[in-house]
């Protein structure tokens, strides 16, 4: 049974009549329904794999940071080991 989806109407000026209305068999709004679902699900997959390679790439970089500036300091330690004291 076809049912009304939404509908135009004159101003009332204009006599106030339906200028257009657009009627949808519910199969056909149920099967829009189900393909919006399944596109938002599938974006919110999409959107949880993107933030999941986001994540991994942030922890590489913390530790990629972490392991130059243990070299960093090292090489700094050593370097004043290295030079003698000028009295």
């Amino acid at each position: 049974m076809p049912f009304c989806l939404h509908s135009i109407v004159a101003p009332p000026s204009c006599g106030g009549k339906v200028i257009e209305q657009k009627f949808w068999d519910r199969a056909l709004v149920s099967a829009k329904s189900k393909k919006k679902a399944e596109q938002l699900f599938r974006q919110q997959r999409q959107g949880e794999k993107a933030l999941t390679e986001y994540q991994a790439k942030e922890e590489a970089t913390r530790q990629l940071t972490a392991k130059l500036r243990a070299e960093r300091l090292a090489r700094e330690a050593a370097g004043k080991k290295q030079v003698p004291e000028k009295a």
